[in-house]
C-alpha cells in the first residue's frame, strides 16, 4: 500500500516538473529568439554595432554569476526571485516592439545586455531551485532535464528567429496579424 501511495503521490510531481521544463525551454527560446532578431534589426547598420550587441549581451550573461550573489539574500523566496526576474525580462522585451518601426541600435544593446543578466540570472536562480529540491539521485536526473531544456533553447530560439525574420514574423508576429 506505501508502495502505491508514493507512485500515485509521483504523478503530480512528474506533472509539475513537465510544466516547469516546458516553461523554461519556452523561456529559453524567447529569450534567444529576441537576441537573434535584435542582431538581425540591427545588423543593416553599418559599424560595429552587430558585434557590440553580441559583446554586451554576452557580458551581461558572465555578469549574471557575480551580481546573483547580491540579488540572493538568503531567506529570500527563490521562485519570487525568479517570478521578479521573468517580469523584469517582459519589461525589457516591450521596447522591442519601437525597435521594430524604427531600429536604434543603442536601444537594441541596451536591451541585449539587459537581457543577458537577466537570462543568466534566471538560469542560476534555477539551478539553485533544482540543487534544493532534489537529493542526489534525483537531482542528477532533473540536472539534467533542466540543462538539456536549457540548450536545446540555445539552438531552438536562433533558429526560429533565423527562419521567422526574412518572412517578417519575429518577435512582432502580433503586429503582423494585425496589419495583414
Amino acid at each position: 500500500m506505501t508502495t502505491s501511495q508514493s507512485s500515485h503521490s509521483k504523478k503530480p510531481v512528474n506533472t509539475q516538473w513537465t510544466l516547469c521544463l516546458s516553461l523554461l525551454f519556452f523561456a529559453s527560446v524567447v529569450d534567444e529568439l529576441i537576441a537573434t532578431v535584435l542582431l538581425l534589426e540591427i545588423d543593416n547598420k553599418d559599424g560595429l554595432w552587430p558585434s557590440f550587441l553580441f559583446a554586451v549581451t554576452t557580458a551581461g550573461s558572465l555578469l549574471a554569476g557575480p551580481l546573483s550573489s547580491r540579488i540572493l539574500i538568503e531567506g529570500k523566496s527563490l521562485t519570487k526571485i525568479l517570478s521578479a526576474i521573468i517580469i523584469c525580462e517582459a519589461i525589457f522585451i516591450l521596447p522591442c516592439v519601437y525597435l521594430h518601426k524604427r531600429p536604434e541600435p543603442i536601444l537594441a544593446v541596451a536591451i541585449g545586455g539587459s537581457l543577458g543578466l537577466l537570462g543568466g540570472a534566471l538560469w542560476m536562480v534555477v539551478l539553485l531551485i533544482v540543487a534544493e529540491s532534489f537529493e542526489n539521485h534525483q537531482f542528477d536526473q532533473v540536472n539534467k532535464w533542466v540543462t538539456t531544456v536549457r540548450n536545446a533553447g540555445f539552438v531552438v530560439g536562433p533558429a526560429l528567429g533565423g527562419l521567422l525574420y526574412p518572412r517578417g514574423l519575429s518577435i512582432y508576429i502580433w503586429e503582423a496579424s494585425a496589419s495583414a
